[in-house]
């Protein structure tokens, strides 16, 4: 055991103490003395995001990546998007004993140790989700003090130092020793000196020498041996080492062996040789107040830096490599500063964040990947409007000044050494109407002379050591109106020359020397002209060309001044590899000389010259925005595109692109064309909420995949609780019936955890890797029974993937249906029905199909019997009514015939010839022509209803019908043969006949071109025959019934359906040019 540290003489200790403290924490006190402090920007978790109460005692990560918070209210776990609350709940078995959580360990088995304030020393089981609560009690032993037994549950502090080992430091009742197998016993020590039994225990650590150390309430520290249960004491004022205060608040081994010690007193350091103890604290007559304060929490992040917490006044975090300190407090007007002053824990996850637990605040966390980039939203001091300002155009001067023109405040000169502002322009000093304070463009010359775009006053020229302007009117025949015009853009030219792109007025060239202008403007006649009038963006190439970019007009390209032609790019809607649109917001010459192109609402794009088109990179490809502001390239050649939402960092050559905003302190909006560099590679870029500074190469990647496990598992939308956490799962078993089942899972990366992003596959189901985004949940419905396997992997907010992630086997138990027992007597029953059945099957078929077929024949047999009803309807009223009106109109024409020629008779007025009468000759023709109407309708009333088929028979009938078509067609032969005595037949089957024979008749009168037609007709006690042949044009007969409707011989179709009516079979025989023969045959029903 090394020898303790030891000072005869105690005011030479103590002014020995005083000049170690001056010499080392020297910094501490005045920490900007030797560089400036370190900003550190803060983001805040509390109750509202789901943290079960705002004072957090102890921070845990457990083996899996989980984080654990222990607040006065609650042990909470944390994934990166929820917080999971335990507290007691003694209707449950397994449950965690106290809502009162002050100390936390981390078990090298996967599971945490838990120390509560009165419910005693619990651990987690993280495999089947339950405390245990395992009690100190020695073996033999028991206590009836109330005050004992409390203080046995009032647990301070935990340190598992080895898997099979747990020291337990109490509130009242000492150290104890133990496991969760083993169980617990005291530790008082074997030597002469003792640890107290009755001991309040707030700090445990272990070193590498096999010494464990104890920090006590009210007793000092204590030095443990482990493999020889020896204790040694520093107490305060003893004479041996000192302590500033017996209370001892925390204690930390930085990696130097060094041991640090917080005390209601101050800070105490012991040298790794335990030779040398360096003591400062808040006592002024004991050490130099140096602002110490009371460290409640202590830690050494993975840097190397000692980080402070205070109980009441914030975070101070010690550089040992620097000898820097930087104070860190609650600001609060300042949302990304510390949110409480009383530190109250300390944690570094794996990842290498740091979380600060609070006294009523809830969580701060600081993760070095974030807020990376110094924003400067604000103008301190402006004379005319401080605070927040809208940058519109940026310039590099020298002397490491960045000139910058802003909406309302003027020209700003900002000192990129000093961070310190200079303002011009914040009234109306310039020359010319317009407001001066609107400045647009920027641009400084080799005389470090600034011109000014400024709005309303067109070109000025700005000395910035004399502060003299001038105004340069760009048409000296008219100098006062065209003063007042709008440069929106400014670029150098050659041979002293300046660019200047105008609002609405096209492009400029301006001779400094001869103070001079050149206007290219638009020339609807040429196409080779300046495309628009509208200039947004000026660029001149390494090749001394000028690119001029509109807004409107698309881009072009001027290679000789002198000749005034362009080269005009243009959007073309059939060429994929034009300009997306012609809205040129920004130019840019990047790596190796090639042309960028920024857009608005159409992307980035790149020129390729050798092919004279485009590439264009859009939000398909992972731009956060289609609207680019501002291009920059840094010395790797990675490009850096300003959008509406947000930075993007373009890996030009794998197509990579990494979007930074608010999280990493980039703001969300930027300006067109407000983006500078300085010639060491230091980035800026402008927007509605000031300016974003940067060096690209001090952009940190966070090169550690995440780890990636399972989170919750829903049926149905409803969280499912699992014998054991899902994650542990080998197996997850489910029903046919879960046919809507969820997963969720988080990457266990908490330094932006909404921009982590997710791939996942259900083998079996998704052919390929669902690319998900920042989406945490997969859904899947009507997953059939077998095994599946579930796998996820993710990246963190760098885009650094985790490809093996994680997986899970599932097993959905098929329905009795789909299990071999019942396929197998499926199968057998199947051969039963294939080899027994099939004639029944068969049959009952045909039985099905006769009723389908008899229900068709009534069906129309009923649509047959309304239509004859109808036609018999139709018929009576025009018999009766058409008929006889027309029959009376003749009556009556007849009869005004005869008295009108009787008067002309009397009046001795009539012709000696009436039939030569003009008149006469009308009226008489009139009355022919009623006849000849009364007669068709006669007989069309005959074949809507024949009379003499209803009144006389089937036989009657269709001579008549015969006698009336030889009369109608005297040209055609037309016989029959009927039989004289046929039985008697059902009304339907005599209309059906009737109407086939009518039907079969006209066809072949009017479109058969026949000149010869027989019809017969028999019938005994059984069959009957109808038959109607010609010999005429006829038609092809494999042509079917619906072919032929479609072709117009509906009367066919009609014939068909009448015989079907009654069962009749049908045959037609047709021939092209041989004539047709229709037959009729039919079993003989029995009249109704």
């Amino acid at each position: 055991m090394p020898p303790i540290p030891r000072i005869s003489n105690p005011t030479r200790s103590q002014a020995i103490r005083f000049a170690i403290a001056l010499l080392w924490l020297w910094p501490m006190a005045v920490p900007g003395l030797f560089a400036s402090p370190e900003k550190i920007y803060f983001d805040h978790l509390s109750v509202e995001h789901g943290l079960s109460q705002s004072r957090v005692l102890a921070i845990a990560q457990d083996r899996k990546g989980l984080l654990w918070f222990g607040t006065q209210d609650g042990l909470n776990r944390y994934d990166g998007y929820h917080f999971t609350v335990f507290r007691p709940d003694k209707t449950r078995e397994g449950a965690i004993s106290d809502h009162n959580i002050r100390t936390l360990a981390a078990a090298s088995d996967g599971g945490l140790w838990i120390g509560t304030r009165h419910g005693g020393l619990n651990y987690y089981d993280a495999l089947h989700r339950r405390f245990e609560t395992h009690p100190l009690n020695a073996p033999g032993q028991g206590s009836s003090d109330d005050r004992a037994e409390t203080a046995l549950k009032n647990i301070g502090s935990l340190l598992e130092d080895r898997p099979d080992r747990l020291w337990v430091g109490t509130q009242g009742a000492g150290l104890w020793v133990g496991h969760r197998t083993t169980g617990f016993r005291p530790v008082t020590g074997s030597g002469e000196r003792q640890l107290p039994a009755n001991a309040r225990i707030r700090a445990l650590v272990a070193d590498a020498r096999g010494f464990l150390w104890i920090g006590t309430e009210k007793q000092g520290l204590y030095r443990l041996d482990i493999a020889t249960e020896t204790v040694t004491s520093f107490r305060e004022g003893d004479g041996s080492i000192g302590l500033l205060s017996d209370r001892v608040l925390s204690l930390l081994l930085d990696e130097a062996g060094d041991l640090w010690i917080g005390t209601q007193a101050g800070l105490c350091r012991l040298d790794a040789a335990g030779n040398h103890l360096t003591a400062f604290g808040e006592d002024a007559e004991r050490e130099p107040r140096l602002g110490i304060g009371q460290p409640f929490a202590l830690l050494q992040d993975r840097g190397g830096k000692i980080w402070i917490g205070m109980r009441d006044s914030g975070l101070v975090v010690y550089d040992p490599a620097q000898r820097r300190s930087t104070h860190y407090r609650y600001r609060p007007l300042n949302d990304q500063s510390l949110n409480s002053n009383k530190i109250w824990s300390l944690f570094e996850d794996e990842g290498g964040i740091i979380w600060i637990g609070t006294g009523g605040q809830g969580l701060n966390k600081y993760a070095r990947g974030l807020r990376q980039f110094a924003t400067y939203a604000n103008l301190p001091d402006h004379p005319t409007t401080p605070g927040a300002y809208q940058a519109l155009s940026l310039a590099v001067g020298r002397d490491d000044t960045l000139w910058m023109g802003t909406w309302d405040q003027g020209l700003v000169a900002f000192d990129l050494t000093s961070d310190r502002f200079r303002y011009h322009l914040t009234g109306e000093e310039a020359p010319g109407p317009g407001p001066a304070k609107l400045v647009i463009a920027v641009l400084e010359d080799a005389e470090r002379l600034l011109w000014l775009g400024i709005w309303g006053r067109g070109l000025v020229r700005f000395h910035p050591d004399t502060g003299a302007y001038r105004q340069f009117p760009w048409d000296p025949a008219a100098p006062e109106q065209s003063a007042r015009w709008n440069v929106t853009a400014l670029a150098k030219g050659t041979d002293d020359a300046l660019w200047l792109g105008s609002y609405r007025r096209g492009l400029f060239r301006f001779d400094r020397g001869s103070e001079a202008f050149r206007r290219f403007a638009p020339d609807p006649n040429r196409a080779d002209s300046l495309s628009h009038h509208q200039i947004a963006a000026l660029l001149r190439d390494s090749r001394d060309r000028i690119w001029v970019g509109t807004y409107g007009g698309g881009l072009c390209r001027l290679d000789d001044p002198e000749l005034d032609r362009f080269r005009v790019y243009r959007h073309d809607p059939d060429l994929p590899a034009s300009l997306g649109n012609d809205r040129i917001t920004c130019l840019w010459e990047g790596h190796r000389n090639r042309i960028w192109v920024g857009t608005s609402g159409a992307g980035l794009h790149l020129l390729r010259e050798d092919s004279d088109d485009f590439r264009r990179i859009t939000t398909v490809e992972g731009l956060p925005s289609d609207v680019v502001n501002g291009m920059l390239h840094d010395e790797h050649g990675f490009l850096w595109v300003a959008t509406n939402k947000g930075l993007a960092k373009l890996d030009d050559t794998s197509g990579d692109i990494r979007v930074y905003g608010p999280l990493e302190g980039v703001q969300a909006e930027f300006n067109a064309g407000v983006f500078a560099r300085t010639a060491d590679g230091e980035m800026f870029f402008g927007g509605n909420r000031g300016l974003n500074r940067f060096r690209p190469d001090q952009i940190l990647v966070n090169e550690r995949p995440p780890p990636v496990i399972l989170t919750g598992f829903k049926k149905f939308n409803r969280p499912v609780t699992l014998e054991r956490e899902i994650d542990d799962l080998d197996l997850l078993e489910l029903s046919f019936r879960d046919n809507f089942i969820s997963f969720e899972f988080a990457a266990l990366d908490y330094t932006a955890p909404s921009q982590n992003r997710y791939a996942y596959k259900l083998e079996g189901v998704d052919p390929e890797w669902v690319e998900a985004g920042t989406r945490n949940f997969a859904i899947y419905t009507n997953l059939s029974g077998g095994r599946y396997r579930f796998r996820v992997r993710a990246a963190n907010s760098d885009g650094i993937w985790n490809a093996k992630g994680t997986e899970l086997q599932v097993y959905i138990r098929p329905p009795f249906w789909q299990r071999w027992w019942f396929r197998g007597a499926m199968m057998l029953l199947g051969i039963g029905i294939v080899t027994g059945l099939p004639l029944a099957w068969q049959w009952r078929r045909l039985q099905r199909l006769q009723q389908l077929r008899r229900e068709e024949l009534e069906t129309k047999r009923r649509l047959t019997e309304g239509r004859e009803v109808e036609r018999l309807r139709i018929a009576q009223e025009l018999h009766d009514g058409p008929v006889q009106d027309l029959h009376a109109i003749h009556i009556q024409l007849a009869l005004q015939i005869r008295q009108w020629s009787k008067r002309l008779e009397e009046w001795g007025l009539a012709p000696a010839n009436q039939d030569q009468d003009r008149s006469m000759k009308g009226l008489k023709s009139l009355g022919g022509y009623i006849l000849k109407i009364l007669q068709d309708l006669r007989d069309l009333c005959g074949q809507l209803r024949p009379p003499t088929l209803t009144h006389f028979g089937l036989e009657a009938a269709l001579q008549a019908h015969i006698e009336r078509c030889r009369e109608k067609h005297p040209e055609i032969r037309i016989e029959c043969e009927l039989t004289a005595d046929q039985p008697s037949l059902s009304e339907e089957t005599e209309l059906a006949l009737f109407r086939i024979c009518q039907e079969a008749l006209n066809n072949a009168l009017q479109h058969a071109r026949s000149d010869y037609v027989f019809i017969r007709f028999e019938a005994d006690a059984e069959n009957l025959v109808l038959e109607i042949e010609d010999n005429g044009k006829g038609f092809d007969e494999k042509q079917n019934f619906v072919q032929l409707s479609r072709e117009g011989h509906f009367g066919l179709l009609g014939i068909s359906e009448r015989a079907a009516s009654i069962g009749a079979q049908l045959s037609i025989v047709s021939r092209p040019n041989q004539g047709t023969l229709i037959r009729v045959s039919a079993p003989v029903p029995q009249s109704a």
